[in-house]
């Protein structure tokens, strides 16, 4: 009871300035082009998080696969593509963080998207490189890519 009583006092407080007794420091309006900025930068880091947990999938199903079930598997290449995605992962964490640009120059979105677009088309090889060591279109994950 108390608290809903300091819930409408403090509202009653926040609602009853005019204009000219308005707070002295309101928070300025980001533009729009920031916010879509923040969007992408969101969308990128949700993506390198994805990328982890696919590798570290990839990585359980390569090892159940040939220790589990026992089906041979070539090692070699599926070992490489997975360190590969790895290495890229880290890659593009640093470059995101714009470890590998001039100071004081920002990544705009327009490059950030580009980012997007450009691992995700990395992803879909790497996936196509694993498929093809695998088995080929006799792998039962290839139906995903056979639509």
């Amino acid at each position: 009871m108390q608290r809903a009583a300091r819930l409408r006092a403090v509202i009653a407080l926040e609602t009853s300035h005019t204009p000219s007794q308005a707070p002295s420091n309101p928070r300025p309006a980001r533009p729009a082009d920031d916010a879509a900025l923040d969007r992408v930068r969101i969308n990128f880091h949700w993506l390198l998080k994805l990328r982890w947990a696919a590798a570290a999938g990839q990585a359980a199903t390569i090892a159940l696969v040939v220790y589990g079930l026992g089906i041979a598997l070539p090692l070699l290449p599926l070992i490489a593509i997975l360190a590969f995605e790895a290495l890229s992962n880290v890659v593009l964490h640093g470059w995101s963080r714009g470890r590998f640009r001039e100071p004081g120059e920002p990544r705009t979105r327009e490059q950030l998207e580009r980012g997007l677009g450009v691992v995700m088309l990395f992803d879909l090889v790497l996936l196509f490189a694993l498929l093809f060591f695998t088995g080929g279109p006799t792998n039962p994950f290839s139906m995903f890519f056979m639509r």
